[in-house]
């Protein structure tokens, strides 16, 4: 049986920059995005706004809260959805909230995001900025064939 699994991830900027989350060497040490698992008795929305809050400090504006993108997840034993969101509008001090996960929150510019972050959440912002609202990851065979061949 195939177990689906959602998530939600924050795409919050300010002055043509995106907020990430520095991960400690524990968890990776690269930067991710906010956001994480929806629990069974609560809509995506407020699990982005609740893990937002809890990993960062911020409170969003529900209202300020937009669907950008949504992909579909290949995983060993299950499937991921995850619902990315994006917002320009919030309330408190940004920061590091959870020390045992992550080290830091920082602002990287756009056109500058950071090296080390996993490669879905780099496809995901690539596809955001084309305007694309729905990928899938990894990209299905039939697709990579033919760009290797240079039908795509």
């Amino acid at each position: 049986m195939t177990l689906v699994i959602m998530t939600t991830r924050l795409v919050l900027e300010y002055r043509d920059h995106i907020l990430f989350l520095e991960q400690t060497v524990q968890n990776g040490g690269g930067y991710t995005l906010p956001g994480g698992k929806v629990e069974f008795a609560e809509f995506a929305k407020e699990a982005l706004l609740r893990e937002t809050r809890e990993e960062t400090g911020v409170k969003l504006k529900r209202k300020s809260v937009k669907l950008l993108h949504v992909l579909h997840r290949r995983l060993p034993k299950n499937v991921e959805m995850v619902l990315f969101f994006g917002s320009s509008d919030w309330e408190g001090k940004i920061e590091s909230k959870e020390p045992e996960k992550f080290k830091n929150a920082v602002w990287f510019p756009i056109d500058a995001l950071p090296e080390k972050m996993p490669s879905v959440i780099r496809h995901a912002l690539a596809d955001i900025r084309a305007g694309k609202t729905y990928s899938e990851y990894p990209k299905p065979e039939k697709e990579k064939k033919s760009k290797k061949n240079g039908m795509i």
